[in-house]
């Protein structure tokens, strides 16, 4: 009879899969202050049921009260929530490439953070928070942590 070994403990891939899941997420503070000023179909998360939802039929989106850039070619969709000038959600869907982009923004804040995931591959290629208050720039890569 053999033993199996494991090469990594439960407790570090426990580790691992926490840290996959924050790096899909909006920021907290960034996400609770969305909620706040009502726009309640934010998205936490580019792994969310929803969004997952928001994929399959695109028309919930708008139904959610999410609106649609017009400007843009037939392979890039743009959906935006809020507004553009002070808190939102920018939602952008490249259907070609499988991959889609999540800006989280807040000015009041001073807050942007930007995530950008392939749906292909199911892995977030890059997840960085901008912090832009008091005239100081601070940015911070949430996928390295």
């Amino acid at each position: 009879m053999q033993h199996k070994v494991l090469d990594t403990p439960r407790s570090e891939k426990a580790v691992k899969r926490t840290t996959r899941k924050t790096q899909r997420e909006v920021s907290r503070r960034l996400y609770d202050h969305l909620i706040s000023v009502g726009l309640m179909t934010a998205l936490p998360s580019v792994r969310a049921s929803r969004m997952l939802g928001y994929l399959a039929k695109p028309a919930k989106l708008l139904h959610d009260g999410w609106y649609l850039d017009g400007a843009g070619d037939s392979g890039l969709v743009t959906y935006f929530l809020g507004n553009s000038d002070s808190t939102g959600q920018v939602l952008r869907v490249d259907r070609k490439g499988k991959r889609l982009q999540l800006d989280t923004f807040c000015r009041t804040l001073g807050q942007t953070q930007t995530i950008v995931y392939s749906v292909r591959e199911d892995k977030v290629l890059q997840n960085s928070l901008w912090t832009d208050f008091d005239r100081v720039k601070r940015h911070e890569d949430l996928c390295k942590l």
